[in-house]
């Protein structure tokens, strides 16, 4: 009979089939108590017959009449029952034995049917107590967090048990287990007596005495386990503030003390417990033995004490014993051992801190008068563990203010308890005493690129608030487990924590800020990789991740898609399934603690169902398109209005009367409409039917005619987020400038961004809704002119205002406050004579906040101006631009030495090796150049050799051999690599690692020309990239210029941009090709400059992309380059955020060597972060992302083919491999570049591209990494971004750079050009999204 899963607690019944392993005793309990039960009537029928009944039977064998072999057995039997083998016995006596014969065989069935039940009864109790267990540490993680669910636990103190400890830990365990174990017991019986089997009163001591003793035999086995578990530390006590600087015996230990490792060791125990009581009674068997075993995990199934508490070491206490040696203190200063006498009267005697933490105990100096104790500390004699325990917590407590001793953060000074205590110390068991030099075995060292928890604060009892034993709460010294019955350690209450979630207790996951784990990125790129997915960020690659580990599938991309499939159809909306994920995330769903397919999908169905009008409108957004989650549930609004039959016919019934009523011409229009009718109650969840949805929104017209005409007004003008009372104003504001007016004859019709104009607010209809909100009476204006005095008069009360309010608005400052207005206002007045500038660092107001230290932060630039004022500074009268700079500079006391400028620890690296690419001696550029030459030469030698002249005859008849083929070209690619070698001179003409005064003087000449209203990076015409991209010797090179149009609005001008091209020459007509025709077509070079050859290309997500021809370093090409930015910009087209400028450069020497390619994908990846920098359009605040251009640096193994370079780095990559196939037609494409519409910028990425694929093949034969081999990844720099400027004028911030250039280039017009493009770019940040609408939410 196998387990019946009903009668288990729920909570174990996933588990209960495997710990019990069909132990379920295989017997029919009920049909052994009818067997029983039967037998037992048989008696009593056998008790009630007569004597005289058996005379028959004696007759029959006397007489004469019954002979054969059968009477003669029967006489044999009948003889043998009544004892007598001579002659049969009396009738009565037969009876009798029969009688007693059934009696005992009853009587054995009923006690092995008993037995049997109870067996069975046993195992469903063990389940149900282990059930109670789980319970019961599910109710203590929802109360106090999920800590109980790791392996290790971090700020623990593992400690060896002595022998003391060990009588203590064994006395108690054996009442432990044995008092669970005969409770159990004892509790069966009595329920079998109730509603089983079991006769009243019937107890089997026997067994209850069995139970008991196994129970207790299985305490002190379980105490002996624990004891030698600890004697396998590495040392007395240990530590543990990470688990990888625990050796693999203390992990084993650390392990062992888990919640896990205790119900194992208890059900190990536990079923060696029993053994000897199970073998004298002879019920040593798979049932038993699996009773004991769920008995035994339930007892040592228990909260440890880790999960309880965290040890939190005293610094202060570490510096009692000082030093060997006098030796100065060492960077791991907060040791857990505290060096000073047995006596505990001194430390409880230690004067407070003067900030009301823990007293310098570590202090030699005597104890002013009056003060208790001994005047100077005793000596130091190690024997004491000094620390302090606090309650674990599932989130961090709130930081609060510290003070520091000894390196490390204190109690808050604040807490009272702290004030009025020093550190407890109690006398240690003897089995734990600590060698005399072992100070810093159990010091807590911080790990890296880790924070440790934040210190709790301390909580006071109460007056009077005492413990049952007499102990107050904050300095109870009992121990929790053995490992703290050795090292007794104070404790107190913590303060008010951030409340649990369910959600995030039962997995234990981390749910906090910090940075994802690299293998659950790479695994989630992996499945990225393999799924149409637009938003490619690394948190969409941990979502993934996540999400396949909780749909446990083997195919995790597979499992992925048709998971998305099931929720959204056929759409396969990664994206939203990735957004849905998170957002159950968020909404404490925990769908990463779901198991399998069908709990994760339940789990997202019920967040989709949370929020049903908007996923239902997601679903349908074919139909109706969406754009916004606002938008969404508009659209599952209609939907739901609409009934189940929803196509694209009965959505456009049921949305055109609706679109004639509102008067718009779009469903995009309408939605805005029903969103608010929603918000205001007209659309209950019963309104059905075109008729009743009509109505309901005709009703809503009609009872709030503003706020509708204001929607619409908002949708022209692409406003949101106005409020119901700022759409009604612009609504009314509308009114007025579009009524008409008698001037002149003629009707006078001004928009509102006319009007923002006419009133000082730059166009911009927000800020004129804020001024007309904030003036009097707008609202009711009888016309347009009496509006605009009245906003005028109203602006010209507080004019440093309003300007700064619309300062704040281009600025995107949010939540300006009216001081940093004025004072943004003031200061645009004092920088008003700066040249203005294109470019985004060069900007007066920005300019003056990074010569202020402030690192272009207009923000923090109008804070410290505000706050400079109200400490004085007269901003608002006669002042300059010294006098402002010299209030923001940061005041220092006397004696005050200066901060660097660049923090040497947030800088990405240091110096490199003399020895390095950026740095090669003249005699090592000869050796290059001349293995270089001697690999070329060998391989034609070869190569001649295999091509016999029997092989040259055949050719013409029989073509060439394909292996000859592959060696002709080889050949050809090291020549070209000998020619890239001759082409690099012997020393550069500036050496920017060495001569860093080259390098800035450099680089002030670019910012010289900036503030001068001059260009700042040189254009050149002639041989501008060093014959890099000579069409005689060099490599050909590609463009692909996207641009935009100023807020994505088409004008005339744009369209007429075609044409114009086609008019300059450019183009071969004035149409917009469809999207990749040139590719289609095939590249192609033509005269110099490709007069004739570009074209215009369509792209969805910007407004055009136009596409040139192969170029060559050529005059014509510089010219056309310069013409073509000219026109685009000339028709109001922009490099906007959207844009990319990708750079596709000729590999036509690299051949089918993998090498080649492996070394320029190695250039690629280790200068990452300084590529991206020089790929920012200087006209943009930063880089515009990585979703078409994200880093992918190669495999630490390389590559074994070339399929596999061009199968990794696709279209979304970097560096784009997909042309690459090893022909001599092959190109790689740099995307890493944003767009632009400034022609040096344009031609200095340009030729960072070429000499990059240069320096890359020219160096493949040496064994020296790119970078003085470090790997700047995407964001390695992203902290020098507050510095501003001053990091580049540091040799330590600029070191990455220079490296660069002197890896690429030996001209020193080439890196004066690039130092200027680095001068007006900003370095990346990789948590910057590429576009306001990059990531949008479904």
């Amino acid at each position: 009979m196998g387990l019946d899963l009903s009668r288990v607690p729920e909570v174990v019944r996933p588990i209960a089939q495997p710990l019990t392993g069909g132990a379920l005793p295989e017997a029919d309990v009920a049909g052994i108590i009818a067997e029983a039960r039967t037998m037992e009537e048989l008696a009593d029928t056998l008790a009630e017959i007569r004597a005289d009944d058996a005379g028959a039977v004696m007759r029959l064998l006397r007489d004469g009449v019954w002979k054969g072999a059968a009477k003669e057995t029967f006489e044999q039997v009948f003889a043998a029952l009544s004892g007598n083998d001579d002659r049969p016995g009396s009738p009565q006596a037969l009876l009798d034995l029969l009688e007693q014969a059934l009696r005992e065989e009853a009587r054995s069935l009923r006690e092995h049917g008993v037995r049997m039940q109870h067996t069975e009864w046993m195992i469903y109790a063990s389940l149900a107590l282990l059930g109670a267990m789980i319970v019961r540490l599910l109710v203590w993680i929802y109360v106090n967090g999920p800590a109980v669910l790791g392996l290790i636990q971090h700020h623990t103190l593992l400690t060896r048990v002595s022998i003391q400890t060990l009588k203590r830990l064994v006395l108690i365990n054996m009442l432990r287990f044995g008092g669970l174990m005969g409770g159990l017991d004892l509790g069966v019986q009595v329920a079998q007596q109730l509603w089983g089997v079991r006769e009243a009163g019937d107890f089997d001591y026997a067994s209850l005495a069995m139970s008991a003793g196994s129970g207790a035999l299985t305490g002190a086995l379980f105490a002996g386990a624990n004891a030698g578990l600890s004697r396998l530390l590495s040392r007395e006590m240990v530590y543990v503030a990470s688990k990888t600087e625990l050796a693999v015996r203390d992990k084993v230990v650390a392990l062992g003390q888990s919640m896990y490792g205790q119900a194992l060791l208890g059900g190990v125990t536990g079923t060696a417990g029993a053994v000897p009581g199970l073998a004298l009674s002879g019920q040593l068997d798979a049932a038993h033995l699996g009773y004991t075993f769920l008995s035994g995990v339930a007892g040592g199934l228990d909260v440890p004490a880790s999960a309880r508490v965290s040890y939190r070491p005293l610094p202060d206490a570490a510096e009692l014993g000082g030093r060997p040696g006098g030796s100065p203190p060492g960077p791991h200063d907060g040791t857990t051992l505290a060096r000073h006498a047995q006596d505990a009267r001194h430390a409880r005697d230690a004067p407070p801190h003067r900030d009301g933490g823990i007293g310098p105990v570590g202090d030699r100096s005597p104890s002013p008068a009056g003060e208790t104790g001994s005047g100077t500390l005793p000596p130091p004699r190690g024997e004491t563990i000094v620390g302090e325990v606090v309650r674990r917590r599932d989130t961090p407590l709130p930081p609060s203010p510290a003070h520091v001793a000894g390196g490390s953060a204190e109690r808050p000074a604040s807490g009272p308890a702290v004030a009025e205590r020093g550190p407890v110390h109690v006398p240690p068991d003897r089995g734990t005493q600590p060698v005399p030099d072992q100070q810093a075995s159990t010091t807590a060292r911080p790990h890296p690129g880790r924070s440790e928890p934040p210190p709790v604060p301390a909580a006071r009892p109460a007056p009077g608030d005492r413990l049952s034993d007499g102990y107050a709460p904050i300095a109870d010294p009992r121990p929790r487990n053995f490992a703290e019955a050795a090292a007794i350690v104070h404790r107190w209450t913590p303060g008010d924590g951030a409340q649990n979630r369910i959600e995030q207790l039962l997995n234990g996951r981390h749910t906090g800020d910090g940075p994802p784990d690299p293998q659950l990125l790479e695994h989630g790129r992996h499945i990225m990789r393999g799924l149409p997915v637009q938003d490619r960020s690394d948190a969409t690659a941990a979502a993934l991740a996540t999400m396949s580990t909780s749909l446990r599938a083997e195919n995790a991309t597979r499992a992925v898609d048709d998971l998305a499939t099931q929720l959204f159809g056929a759409r396969r909306d990664i994206d939203a399934l990735v957004y849905l994920y998170r957002e159950a995330q968020s909404q404490g769903m925990a769908p990463e603690a779901a198991r399998g397919r069908a709990e994760v999908a339940d789990v997202l169905a019920r967040t989709m169902a949370a929020d049903r009008h908007r996923w239902l409108g997601h679903l349908h957004r074919a139909l109706l398109p969406a754009t916004t989650a606002g938008d969404a549930r508009a659209a599952g609004i209609i939907v739901e209005a609409m009934g189940p039959l929803v196509t694209a016919s009965t959505v456009s019934a049921f949305t055109r009367p609706l679109l004639q009523d509102a008067g718009v011409q779009t469903v995009g229009q309408l939605l805005p409409l029903v969103r608010a009718a929603h918000d205001q109650g007209f659309l209950p969840a019963a309104t059905t039917g075109v008729h009743a949805f009509q109505e309901a929104m005709r009703g809503f017209r009609e009872t709030d005619p503003r706020l509708w005409d204001g929607l619409l007004v908002a949708d022209n003008y692409n406003l949101t987020g106005l409020g119901d009372d700022g759409t009604r104003l612009l609504a009314s504001l509308n009114d007025i400038v579009r009524h008409p007016e008698t001037g002149m004859g003629r009707r006078v019709v001004l928009p509102l961004e006319r009007l923002a104009t006419e009133v000082g607010q730059g166009g911009s209809v927000e800020q004129l809704l804020r001024l007309a909100g904030d003036a009097p009476g707008s609202a009711h204006a009888a016309g347009v002119r009496e509006l605009i005095e009245l906003l005028t008069a109203h602006r010209s009360r507080d004019p440093y205002l309003w300007d700064g309010l619309r300062l704040a608005t281009e600025y995107g400052l949010p939540r300006t406050a009216d001081a940093e207005a004025r004072a943004l206002a003031r200061l645009a007045e004092i920088t008003a004579a700066e040249p203005p500038s294109r470019i985004w660092v060069f900007d007066p107001l920005r300019r003056l906040a990074d010569q202020a230290g402030l690192g272009h932060s207009v923000e923090e630039l109008a804070r410290r101006t505000a706050e400079a004022g109200q400490s004085g500074l007269d901003l608002f009268g006669p002042i300059d631009r010294r006098q402002v700079l010299d209030a923001l500079a940061p005041s220092r006391t006397v004696g005050e030495t200066p901060a660097p400028l660049v923090d040497g620890s947030r800088t990405p690296h240091g110096w490199g090796s003399p020895r390095s690419l950026h740095d090669l001696s003249p005699s090592a550029v000869r050796e290059a150049r001349e293995a270089a030459s001697a690999h070329h030469a060998q391989a034609q030698r070869e190569h001649h050799r295999n091509q016999s002249r029997l092989r040259r005859a055949l050719a013409p008849a029989f073509g060439t051999d394909p292996r000859i083929i592959a060696e002709r070209r080889m050949v050809a690619s090291l020549e070209a690599r000998a020619r890239a070698w001759q082409r690099w001179p012997d020393a550069p003409e500036v050496s920017f690692t060495r001569d860093f005064a080259a390098y800035r003087r450099a680089y002030d000449r670019a910012v010289a020309r900036g503030l001068a209203g001059e260009q700042v990076i040189p254009y050149s015409y002639e041989n501008a990239t060093a014959s890099l991209g000579a069409r005689d010797g060099g490599r050909g090179f590609g463009l692909e210029i996207e641009y935009d149009l100023p807020g994505g609005v088409m004008t005339d001008r744009a369209l007429a941009i075609p044409r114009a091209l086609h008019e300059a020459g450019l183009t071969a007509d004035a149409s917009a090709h469809a999207y990749h025709t040139s590719k289609d077509r095939g590249y192609r070079s033509g005269p110099p400059g490709g007069r004739g050859l570009w074209l215009l290309e369509r792209d969805s997500t910007v407004l055009g992309e136009l596409v040139s021809p192969i170029l060559y370093d050529e005059p014509e090409t510089w010219e056309n380059l310069r013409l073509a930015c000219e026109i685009i910009r000339a028709h109001g087209g922009v490099a906007s955020v959207r844009t990319g400028g990708h750079i596709h450069v000729s590999t036509h020497d690299y051949d089918h060597i993998v090498a080649n390619y492996t070394s320029v994908l190695d250039y690629a990846g280790r200068h990452t972060d300084t590529l991206y920098r020089l790929g920012h359009n200087p006209e943009q605040e930063g880089h515009r992302g990585q979703k078409w251009c994200r880093p992918h640096p190669p495999p630490s193994a390389g590559y074994s083919s070339i399929a596999q370079v061009t199968g990794v780095h696709g279209r979304e990559s970097a560096v784009n491999t997909f042309g690459v196939a090893g022909r001599p037609t092959d190109h790689i494409e740099f995307r890493m570049w944003d767009g632009s519409l400034d022609p040096a910028v344009i031609q200095a990425q340009v030729k960072v591209s070429l000499a990059l694929v240069e320096a890359a093949f020219r160096n493949a034969i040496l064994d020296l990494p790119p970078n003085d081999g470090r790997h700047d990844a995407l964001g390695a720099h992203a902290g020098l971004r507050p510095f501003g400027s001053a990091a580049d004028a540091t040799p330590e911030g600029s070191l990455s750079f220079r490296r660069l250039m002197d890896e690429l280039f030996w001209r020193a017009a080439d890196k004066e050009q690039l130092t200027a493009l680095y001068a007006i770019t900003r370095w990346a940040d990789p948590q910057e999204d590429e576009s306001p609408d990059g990531t949008r939410a479904p």
